[in-house]
């Protein structure tokens, strides 16, 4: 499976999105150098070089820069998986949409290794981060559902949603706790070349009278 090209972003679109990464940059530093209690939006704002007009703008509050903006982050990606050419199954369109993600990630890896060092000494995050994890899967199980044309309730959108989800994550923590070497991209890939094939039990170079189950 090969991502399609994505069009270029405008000017516009572009700006908004590095202010949006300075600022969740910002946050991200200061709360792992400080702790989350000790950083305030003015630090935040006054660190990314813009007011914190600015800052409300993109956030509501300094949680949300920590954690980032699933909402549209999701979005993006379900109008990926609709718009993706139709000769592609569902899981291929899926895998391109989230293709796309990993290239930010690998583009910008600070943001994701900074998040992963915050939310390990902020366990009071979790909870926000698990109820915005349930919106995304809602969502991307509608836009599976809408592109295969089955009903919502049908097991088939949930199932993949939920598979595609923990997929991306498994991909990233493998990738973060490897140091960050690589690219996350072609981790992806053989993650899902793994579901493509039917997850098919993987060829170890253990003896041949080895114990079942050992």
């Amino acid at each position: 499976m090969s991502p399609g090209d994505k069009p270029p972003l405008g000017l516009r679109e572009r700006r908004k999105r590095a202010t949006r990464k300075a600022l969740t940059l910002a946050a991200l530093t200061l709360a792992a150098e400080h702790g989350i209690e000790h950083v305030t939006v003015e630090a935040i704002s006054e660190a990314a070089g813009v007011s914190e007009r600015t800052f409300f703008n993109y956030f509501a509050t300094k949680d949300d820069a920590i954690l980032g903006d699933p909402a549209e982050d999701i979005a993006r990606i379900c109008e990926q998986i609709r718009s993706a050419p139709a000769e592609l199954t569902a899981l291929q369109a899926l895998y391109q949409a989230l293709h796309g993600e990993v290239e930010e990630i690998r583009h910008h890896p600070e943001l994701f290794t900074l998040r992963m060092a915050v939310l390990e000494r902020t366990p009071s995050l979790f909870p926000r981060m698990m109820a915005g994890g349930e919106s995304v899967i809602r969502d991307l199980t509608h836009a599976i559902a809408e592109r295969v044309a089955v009903p919502c309730d049908h097991p088939f959108p949930a199932l993949l949603a939920l598979t595609g989800a923990c997929t991306l994550h498994s991909t990233m923590v493998r990738w973060h706790s490897a140091g960050g070497p690589g690219d996350p991209q072609m981790l992806l890939s053989e993650a899902f070349d793994l579901l493509r094939n039917g997850f098919p039990d993987p060829v170890t170079t253990t003896g041949k009278d080895a114990e079942p189950g050992t």
